[in-house]
């Protein structure tokens, strides 16, 4: 929510000032929370194995936030909500592929019903929306695609 107030209040700003503001507001509200028992709550509580696994789901989930916020500059909305929102197909065929997880007829249909409603977005018809600042280049859309692969490693 507050991501979305800078952003339509300060559409002028990058992508990197938004998301720096938007963490500083939340380290201080997570830190006005737990201001008693702060460092015991955040450090003291990590088993030391868990560090590299859990500063990596981090740095995936922050790139994907900023890939998100760089893609709204140079896309259209919709493009980018129906990208970021492939992330649960990706995760569901990576876990059926790399895990060899069991794949339940609930979840297939559930499945089909997300691709369903995707497709619809893609061909329900003409938007109003308005343009993007600038044309995507090539990093751009590689960026953009790749962000769904981040999400589901994180």
């Amino acid at each position: 929510m507050c991501g979305k107030l800078l952003f339509e209040k300060h559409s002028d700003l990058g992508a990197a000032p938004l998301l720096v503001y938007r963490a500083v507001i939340s380290a201080l509200a997570l830190g006005l929370y737990l201001n008693t028992s702060l460092k015991a709550t955040i450090w003291d509580c990590l088993e030391r194995k868990t560090l590299v696994p859990l500063s990596t789901r981090v740095l995936c989930g922050n790139l994907s936030v900023f890939v998100n916020f760089m893609a709204c500059k140079s896309f259209q909305l919709t493009t980018v909500a129906m990208v970021v929102n492939c992330a649960p197909l990706l995760t569901f065929f990576l876990a059926a592929i790399l895990f060899k997880e069991l794949i339940t007829k609930k979840q297939t249909v559930s499945l089909l019903v997300g691709f369903g409603g995707l497709l619809l977005m893609i061909f329900g018809g003409e938007s109003e929306e308005k343009r993007p600042e600038y044309a995507p280049s090539f990093a751009h859309y590689a960026a953009l695609l790749m962000n769904p692969i981040c999400m589901s490693a994180s």
